[in-house]
Parts: structure tokens; C-alpha cells; sequence
């Protein structure tokens, strides 16, 4: 009945216009959606009236935005106009890349964003669905609202003064309260996928309740991210419904029937879009004591049932971790949702640091911990045949029942922990194996923590790159019972969440799913800088210090590595300070309560030394990646090569890879960080040396007076010399040493390697030459296999591998290739970060363009009306590197000259 008395009101409540205060507007900059006409562009207008210094009205038709923006001027003098830019952006709600487009300029484009209106939205009377797969009232009124909502909220963050906290307001609807608890599409496992399906459209008006029923779920989420947990908020966000208006929001209200419906209910009880904007400019001028409330007119008003009774914020929990689903692989690291990692001022200890311990509850759990004396070594590497882990057993069930149950089968638990350390550590320094079993043992490791470390091992292990998992294997389950723990118990900053979120990136990097791995990086480096441990002397003890310092290496060394094959800016940025870390005997002693030690026996190789060098080039590499991608960076690639050179020739024989260390490591558990040592090592050499592939070898010295030449006699063997060591190191450890380089860089390291291989081998001068190089290019090409980076390019390599003959002069094709396409590198490193199409991700929304997508000539592209501006913001990202450069790449091959070259030769 209420709901009625509602709407019969609607028609004479507004807020009056002495209401809207002129002082909570004046200078500000102010952001509308939707407002090319209706409420956002009577909205637009007060703020224009009331004093805004800048007014953007954000509007999916440029003719109607710049109609709306002289319909404004027109009701104003010159002298009020003079004061006040009215811009018009443009903005799909209808595609997450628009929404993208226009976050990236508001932060990149804006000093500050005081007002942000999101008003936005749309009434379907049929089904529709847009680019991106979904329905589209769905994704305007909802997914797309939350999106923009989210990205925003870092800049709006930046425009907080001491006399003014930024205003984000969500338009929403008195609708929602029609939405009934216990509706059967609240039952669903995944609901958003439910209201997706055309099948469920239902009633228009049940589609459109829902609709704003989930947009404030959504608004009140986004006002707990700009929370902090004192009870502060350094945004406003509110809720707000104008209540019915004669808007032209049901303009595809076509049939005969819903036109006389439309009008009667605009005559008897909808106000004006000017009376019905009042709200949304009152809601700006409120305080705090709108954050996270539902405004109604000009009041403070408690919304419906179903938002407010406990189903209800069951409801809007489910529906959120859903939608954060979805919106993950649209978010950058910058804007991602994390933000709420941002507003947190807390200090909190590792959560491996040594904990006050408690008394053993049994005999068993006794006999596990390592209470011996300071030299007593970690717990011996057995486990019970019940539960030893083999790869002839990809079929075993891990575990019985729910995921959590696992961590009662107690040695099976412990042998995937051993399994992790012994397998899968070569990049995650933040984890010490020895006290980390010593805390497993006690029940001292936090739960998350180990459903993370278990889902990565089982992953790993039992199926390492087969092309179909089962959706239910133990591994998956883990991993999204991590997930929802972070959820729903991690709301804020901790190490516990930091570690969990970097062991969960490289999970989804196993699946292919770069994007993915990447956003969550950017929660946990965003969680990194809210407890302000790349300060220079953060609180707390020497050991929490340490451990935190090998936490921010891991994830330093995992963002040189990820964020430039996927052309996203890095997280750490050049003014972050990486820290070093001690040895590992070092480390011990300190945890130990022991002072450092001065030597390490030479006989023990240490991981931390290996952990320095993997640092060290990872730096290097960073460096010349950037020359390459952007061609900017703070050194010039000489310079790098000069450090690169003079790193070689220091370098300690004991970190070559050769048979007496490839044995030592062995011995003592480190071959594999030892072996991606020596590939970063020789990857950075191919990588500097690499331009060089495009002079012919018989002129480099032609010009004596370059001291660089003279230095370097022949820098294009130095370049084919290191991707052979590749192709060596990479063939050892698949077939020799039985084990996979499970790791961030090794697709866009084989790619490359591939490229320069080829070089060499259309290049060699003996038959003896040809032969080892078409081997060891069959064995690189194994090894993609199994990482599964099929590109078009690999498929020429493999088809033309048994024409190549012996060659005695520098190849023309691959000359002039490299002189007309400066930017096949780049194109080369984003091959080299693979992304397959797993059953596992959701179709319409976790998805990016695949390789195959960037590989299509542009003359053969279609481009829809509905995909143009998907398609404008992906030439956006990739800038001006396009897929002919990619198409060259092929004229190695194809082109007629080359063919009669060695056909003839």
C-alpha cells in the first residue's frame, strides 16, 4: 500500500528551488549521464545556474549532446557563460569499452571531479542485447552504472579537500520496492547470468524494478569502498529517486497499448524532468549524513523491504561478488576495486610472521613441528603412498566433499604444500618454506592462504596444459572458495589478502587469463600502498620488515613481467622503491632469533641470491621493454646495453647454466628458479641485441669510428647466441629435467626466441649450423605447445622449417620487414602473452579480443554500428601499432624473392 501512496504522491513533492543551495556548487567541476535530455539535462542546467565552473554532459549522440549544450547557452547570459565550460563527452552504456573510454579521460583529462550524477539508463519493452552479450537494460542500468561508478572513484578520491568531499549519486527508482523477496530468479546459482537469458526477460516493468533494484545494491557496496573503517567517508555516495517524470525513458514503448499507457500514467502522475532534476541537484548539496542513503524527493528516506531486511542484504552481497565478477577484466589496475585498499590507514603484521604460539593439541600435530635446535633442518619431503602426488594420476578426486573438508585430510594438505615448494615457488619469494610449515603444522596459516597455495599446486601439477579441464576439478574449487573468502572476510588491507591475491594472479595466469591476473596484482599492489609498505621505514619489527620486503619483490618482479606483454601501464611505478631482501640463511637466523651471519657456505646455493639476479635483470628487462612499447624510458637502449655488458662480465660462474651447477641445484631443490634465472638472463640479451637483426651482418663494420660496433664484433650472433640458450635451457627442463616453467614471461620469451631462431637460421652458413638451429626450433616449438601460444606466426616458423636450405647471405624480406614495421617487437611481446578460451570463463563478460581477433587483416574487418565503439576504443589501446606489421611477418615466408632465394640456392 505504501508503494501506491508513493507514487499517487510523486506528483506533488519536488524539492522547491530556494532548496538548492547555490554554495555546495559554486566552482565546482560537475559530471551527468544521460544528459542530452530529461532529468540529466535539467540537471545539467541548475548546475550551470548555480554557479559550476565546468559542466561535461556525458551523452551517447554527439548531435544530441551538442543540441542539449546550446539549449543551455541559450537560457543564459554571456557574462554566466564566461564562468562556466559546458563539454560534451561521449559515452556508451551499452559497450564496457566506452565506459572504459571515457574513465581513462576523466583521469587522465580532469584536475578534479567534484559532482558525479549517474543517471543513465534505459526502459526495454524487448529483449536486446548489446556488444558485449548482455541484456541492455541490464548492463546500462546496472553493470555499465557500476563500471563508470568505479573507475571514477580514484580521481574523485584526488578532488577531496578539507572543506569539500567529492559527491557521487546514483539515480535509482521507487520501483525497486515492487520487486518481491523469494522471486524464483533469486534462487539461481549465478543471477546475473539468469536475468540474462532472453528466455527470462519477463514483464517490461518487472525487468525494469529489478534493474534499479540491483543499481542500488550496487550504490551501496560503492559507498562501503569509500568507507574507511573509522566510519568516514572520503566520498559521498548516495541513492536517489526523482520519482516518475515525463521523460523520454520508455521512448521505445512502441504498441498501440503501451502508448495509451505511457500517456495516461505521464498525465496523472508524473511531474516535470525540471521538477524531477531538483532531486539529483539537492542530493549534491547534502553531507554525510546521505552517504550511503536513499534520497526521495528532498528527504532521507529508508528504502524498501527487500534492500533493507537480512535476505535482502544476502541478495546484495551474491549479486555484487557477481557483478565484480564480471566488471574485473574492464577494470585497470588503477581503477579496479580495490580502491578500498586506497582509503585504509592501518599497519597490520605479516601474516607469516612468527605468531604467539600455542601448546600442540596432540601428539601428531607434535611430531610435525620443528622445534629443534637452530640448525635443525625443515621437515623431511615424505608423505604416506595414499596421498603422494604422481602425474599418472590426472584423474584423482582431491579430496571428498566440500573444498574446506580438505583441510581436515591433514597429510594430504601437507604433501600440496610440499608440492608448491617444491615446484611452483621460483617466483613468489614471499613464502619462507620452513616456517611457513612450521605455522601449517600449528594451524597458524591463515585458511586463505592455504586454498590459494593448494589450488595453485593441484593446477599445476595434475593437468598442467591440457586443453580442457573439468569445471569441477579440486583446483578450481579452491581457488574460488580463496576468492570468496577474500570476499567475505578481507574487506580490508592485510598481507594475509596481499599474499592470497598474488598467489591467485598466478592461478589465473595458468589459465590463460593475463587480464584477469593482472586486476588482481592491482588489488593487492593497491592494498601494498594502503598499509604504506613501500614507505621507507615502515612501522614494526626487523622480521615482519624482511618478510614484507620479499612480499613487495614478488610482486615488483610479477608486474615487470605481466604488465608490458598485455600493454597496460605497470603498477609499480619508476619512482616506487623496490627494497632488497636478505639471504635465505640470513632470513632464518633472524626468525631463528639469531644474528645475521657474515658467510653462506658455498656448497648451498641461496634462492635469495638467485631471487637478486632474477631482480637485477628483471629491472633490466623492464627497461628495454619500455624503449621498445612506448619508446620511452629513462635510459637509451646503448645504455642498457652497456649495463647489460658489464653485468655479463662480472657475472659469477656459478650462476652460468652449466652441468656442475644444473647438478648443485638439483640437489638442493633450486633448479627451477635457478633455470628462469638464466632464461630472464638470456632473454634480456635477446631482447637489447635484438635491433641489430636488421643490418646486414657484412656492414656492421663499415663505420670504424663506431665504438659500439667495435665493442660488440657481432652483435647479431650475441642475439642469436642468446635464444639459443634459450631453446637449450627451455628443452632441458621440459624433457630433461621433467619439469614445466610454470611463469609469467615464459610465452612472450619462446616467441621471441622463436623469431630470432628463425633469423638464424635463414642466415646460417653451414648445413651443420642449419640442422642444430631447425632442432632446436622443433624443440621450442614443443614447448609453445605446451603453453599453448598458437599464433599465425608459429604456423608459418613450422610450415616452412623443412625448405630451408643453406644460406650463405643476409635474407633481403627480413631486412626490409624490420624497416618498415619499427614496432614488430612490441607486436611479438603481446603475442607472447597467451589468453585461451576456457569453458571456465564466462563468455559474455570475461572475455577480451583473442589473437586470432588481432591477427585479422584490417581490409577484411566488418565493423558493425553495433561493435564501432568497442572497436574505437581497442585503436585507442593499440595505438598505431596495427596488424599489418603482423602480416609483414609473414612475407619472410611468402614473399616471391625469398622463395626463388632458396629454392635456387
Amino acid at each position: 500500500m505504501s508503494f501506491h501512496w508513493g507514487v499517487l504522491r510523486n506528483r506533488f513533492s519536488a524539492p522547491s528551488l530556494q532548496s538548492l543551495t547555490r554554495n555546495s556548487i559554486l566552482g565546482k567541476t560537475v559530471l551527468v549521464t544521460g544528459a542530452s535530455s530529461g532529468l540529466g539535462l535539467e540537471a545539467a542546467r541548475h548546475y550551470v545556474r548555480l554557479g559550476a565552473s565546468r559542466v561535461i554532459l556525458a551523452v551517447r549522440s554527439q548531435s544530441k549532446g551538442d543540441e542539449a549544450k546550446r539549449n543551455i547557452r541559450s537560457g543564459f547570459s554571456s557574462e554566466r557563460l564566461k564562468s562556466c565550460s559546458i563539454d560534451v563527452w561521449l559515452v556508451d552504456f551499452a559497450s564496457f569499452a566506452s565506459v572504459r573510454a571515457i574513465s581513462n579521460r576523466v583521469i587522465q583529462e580532469l584536475e578534479s571531479l567534484d559532482i558525479a550524477v549517474l543517471n543513465a539508463a534505459v526502459s526495454k519493452s524487448e529483449y536486446h542485447a548489446t556488444v558485449d552479450g548482455w541484456e541492455e537494460t541490464l548492463q546500462v542500468n546496472v553493470l555499465s552504472t557500476a563500471l563508470f561508478a568505479l573507475s571514477i572513484l580514484p580521481k574523485m578520491r584526488q578532488s577531496s579537500r578539507p572543506d569539500w568531499k567529492p559527491r557521487l549519486s546514483i539515480v535509482a527508482a521507487r520501483a525497486h520496492m515492487a520487486v518481491s523477496e523469494g522471486a524464483a530468479w533469486q534462487d539461481a546459482p549465478n543471477i546475473l547470468q539468469e536475468l540474462n537469458q532472453e528466455s527470462e526477460f519477463g514483464k517490461l516493468s518487472d525487468r525494469y524494478s529489478v534493474s534499479k533494484l540491483l543499481v542500488i545494491y550496487a550504490a551501496r557496496q560503492i559507498a562501503k569502498l569509500a568507507t574507511t573503517p573509522s566510519g568516514e567517508c572520503d566520498i559521498v555516495v548516495n541513492y536517489i529517486c526523482p520519482g516518475a517524470c515525463k521523460s523520454d525513458l520508455a521512448r521505445d514503448w512502441r504498441s498501440l497499448p503501451q502508448r495509451i499507457l505511457l500517456y495516461l500514467i505521464q498525465s496523472v502522475i508524473c511531474k516535470t524532468t525540471e521538477e524531477g532534476s531538483r532531486t539529483l541537484v539537492y542530493a549534491s548539496g547534502l553531507g554525510e549524513e546521505s552517504h550511503g542513503q536513499w534520497i526521495h524527493n528532498n528527504r532521507i528516506e529508508k528504502p524498501g523491504q527487500i534492500i533493507s531486511s537480512a535476505p535482502g542484504r544476502q541478495l546484495q552481497q551474491k549479486i555484487w561478488s557477481e557483478t565484480l565478477e564480471v566488471l574485473a577484466p574492464y577494470c585497470s589496475g588503477q581503477q579496479c576495486v580495490a580502491f578500498l585498499a586506497l582509503l585504509a590507514d592501518r599497519n597490520l603484521p605479516c601474516s607469516y610472521a612468527p605468531p604467539a604460539r600455542k601448546p600442540a593439541p596432540d601428539a601428531v600435530h607434535a611430531e610435525r613441528v620443528t622445534q629443534g635446535p637452530s640448525h635443525a633442518s625443515p621437515p623431511a619431503r615424505t608423505t604416506p603412498a595414499a596421498y603422494r602426488l604422481s602425474r599418472e594420476t590426472l584423474g584423482l578426486d582431491f579430496g571428498r566433499g566440500r573444498p574446506e573438508q580438505i583441510l581436515r585430510e591433514g597429510e594430504f594438505t601437507h604433501s600440496l604444500i610440499l608440492l608448491y615448494f617444491t615446484n611452483f615457488s621460483d617466483i613468489h619469494f614471499m613464502f619462507d618454506e620452513e616456517l611457513f610449515l612450521r605455522d601449517f603444522a600449528l594451524g597458524q596459516v591463515p585458511k586463505l592462504i592455504l586454498y590459494s597455495m593448494m589450488a595453485l599446486s593441484i593446477r599445476f601439477s595434475f593437468a598442467p596444459f591440457q586443453e580442457e579441464l573439468p569445471p569441477s576439478h579440486r583446483g578450481e574449487l579452491l581457488f574460488n572458495h580463496a576468492r570468496k573468502l577474500l570476499l567475505e572476510e578481507f574487506d580490508w588491507p592485510s598481507v594475509t589478502a596481499i599474499q592470497a591475491y598474488v598467489l591467485l594472479s598466478t592461478y589465473k595466469m595458468a589459465y590463460g587469463g593475463s587480464r584477469q591476473a593482472y586486476v588482481y596484482l592491482g588489488f593487492a599492489t593497491n592494498m601494498v600502498r594502503a598499509l604504506r609498505l613501500l614507505d621507507p621505514g615502515p612501522a614494526g619489527s626487523r622480521l615482519t620488515l624482511e618478510t614484507c620486503r620479499r612480499l613487495v619483490c614478488t610482486m615488483a618482479l610479477m608486474d615487470r613481467l605481466m604488465a608490458y606483454p598485455l600493454r597496460l601501464g605497470p603498477h609499480f611505478s619508476s619512482s616506487d622503491t623496490i627494497p632488497n631482501m636478505l639471504e635465505d640463511k640470513e632470513f632464518w637466523d633472524l626468525k631463528r632469533g639469531k644474528g645475521l651471519s657474515a658467510h653462506r657456505s658455498p656448497n648451498v646455493p641461496g634462492s635469495a641470491n638467485l631471487a637478486h639476479e632474477i631482480l637485477k635483470l628483471s629491472s633490466m628487462l623492464e627497461s628495454t621493454c619500455k624503449i621498445y612499447s612506448k619508446g620511452e624510458s629513462e635510459v637509451s637502449l646503448n645504455e642498457i646495453q652497456d649495463q647489460f655488458n658489464d653485468y655479463s662480465s662480472s657475472r659469477d660462474a656459478s650462476l652460468c647454466f652449466i652441468p656442475a651447477n644444473v647438478e648443485r641445484h638439483r640437489q638442493h631443490d633450486t633448479l627451477r628458479r635457478f633455470a628462469f634465472m638464466n632464461i630472464l638472463y638470456h632473454h634480456v640479451g635477446q631482447l637489447i641485441y635484438f635491433h641489430y637483426l636488421n643490418v646486414p651482418r657484412q656492414s656492421q663494420h663499415s663505420s670504424p669510428e663506431e665504438t659500439r660496433d667495435s665493442l660488440a664484433p657481432d652483435p647479431v650472433g650475441q642475439c642469436h647466441y642468446h635464444a639459443s640458450k634459450i631453446a637449450d635451457i627451455a628443452e632441458y627442463t621440459w624433457e630433461n629435467a621433467s619439469f614445466d616453467l610454470h611463469n609469467l614471461s615464459i610465452g612472450k620469451i619462446l616467441t621471441i626466441s622463436t623469431v630470432v631462431n628463425t633469423h638464424a637460421l635463414l642466415t646460417a652458413q653451414s648445413t651443420q649450423a642449419a640442422e642444430r638451429l631447425r632442432v632446436q626450433l622443433a624443440a621450442v616449438h614443443s614447448c609453445i605447445e605446451r603453453v599453448k601460444t598458437h599464433t599465425r606466426m608459429f604456423t608459418w616458423v613450422l610450415q616452412h622449417r623443412e625448405s630451408f636450405k643453406k644460406m650463405h647471405n643476409q635474407n633481403p624480406p627480413w631486412i626490409r620487414i624490420f624497416d618498415h614495421s619499427p614496432q614488430l617487437l612490441s607486436e611479438m611481446m603481446y603475442l607472447g602473452s597467451y589468453f585461451e578460451k576456457f569453458p571456465l570463463q564466462y563468455q559474455t563478460s570475461a572475455h577480451r579480443e583473442g589473437i586470432e581477433s588481432l591477427l585479422r587483416p584490417n581490409d577484411t574487418e566488418v565493423i558493425t554500428p553495433e561493435a564501432d565503439a568497442f572497436q574505437t576504443d581497442r585503436r585507442q589501446e593499440l595505438m598505431n601499432d596495427t596488424t599489418n606489421n603482423l602480416d609483414d611477418l609473414a612475407s619472410i615466408f611468402l614473399d616471391p624473392s625469398f622463395l626463388d632465394f632458396y629454392q635456387n640456392s
